[in-house]
């Protein structure tokens, strides 16, 4: 089952789950199967909803401009 191979003595014992900071508080996930050595963790925070709008607009705007 799903849950079964979540639980899986392996996962802890290969450090394949990360505490992740969300909006609603804090919750495990797999960790990125891609391990790069000597590359540092990405952050392990999930964004607000919105969160990104501005930054995005921002880059859709400029993209439209005639002079970009």
């Amino acid at each position: 089952t799903p849950i079964e191979v979540w639980d899986h003595e392996q996962h802890r014992a290969r450090d394949r789950l990360v505490d992740v900071d969300t909006p609603s508080g804090s919750t495990t996930m797999f960790r990125s199967p891609l391990n790069i050595s000597g590359m540092p963790d990405p952050s392990w925070t999930v964004p607000s909803l919105c969160d990104h709008d501005a930054g995005l607009i921002e880059q859709i705007r400029h993209r439209n401009r005639p002079d970009a």
